[in-house]
């Protein structure tokens, strides 16, 4: 990957903001897949730690996500038989442009 150039202008800065962003969406989905594992493989033990939770929640913290999300992710993957594809970011509420097969709405008759 090549480094975003210095920009120049305003105009600039903000299509550097924009690749920014959309790189770190595209590397979302690798970076909990990392977390996961990491969670999930790491001898906690060896790190002077009491239990598995306290590790989960101090590398949660390390990265900038609460420990409870971490255990979502982990518990996804888990029950998924270790998928990665669930770890992708999921859009709240239903999809756009969703339309129940088969139902048409009529305007003349929802205005009687």
């Amino acid at each position: 990957m090549s480094r975003p150039r210095k920009p120049r202008s305003l105009k600039g800065l903000l299509k550097t903001l924009d690749a920014l962003k959309a790189l770190n969406e595209s590397l979302e989905p690798q970076r909990r897949l990392v977390l996961v594992r990491a969670a999930l493989e790491t001898d906690f033990r060896a790190l002077g730690l009491r239990t598995k939770r306290d590790f989960r929640y101090r590398l949660a913290e390390e990265n900038g996500i609460s420990g409870r999300t971490l255990e979502r992710w982990i518990a996804r993957y888990l029950a998924s038989g270790k998928n990665a594809s669930v770890l992708k970011k999921k859009k709240p509420g239903p999809q756009r442009g969703w339309k129940e097969k088969g139902v048409k709405a009529d305007v003349e008759t929802q205005q009687r």
